[in-house]
């Protein structure tokens, strides 16, 4: 059987071992911070500060469950709101 990809690109949480700065803020992320690091190749890393990161994991968290409800043929919970709202 064929090995089952992941959706979650390659992403890493370190220790800034110096100054880094935000791809999304242009802020700084200074030496010794939490910080999100997502490789795209072998060249290619973005930081992200601790802040930023965790807004990316909630959107995405939503996204995937989003993508999980459409695969089970299951409404959203906003979805069932207005469907809802419609048998009035």
């Amino acid at each position: 059987m064929a090995k089952i990809r992941s959706l979650i690109k390659t992403t890493l949480v370190e220790v800034a071992q110096r100054k880094r700065t935000c791809k999304n803020t242009s802020g700084d992320i200074s030496k010794g911070e939490l910080c999100i690091v997502i490789s795209e190749g072998q060249f290619d890393r973005s930081c992200y500060s601790k802040d930023v990161g965790l807004k990316m994991i909630e959107r995405s968290r939503k996204r995937l469950d989003e993508i999980e409800h459409q695969l089970l043929g299951k409404l959203l919970p906003n979805e069932q709101k207005k469907e809802d709202n419609g048998k009035d």
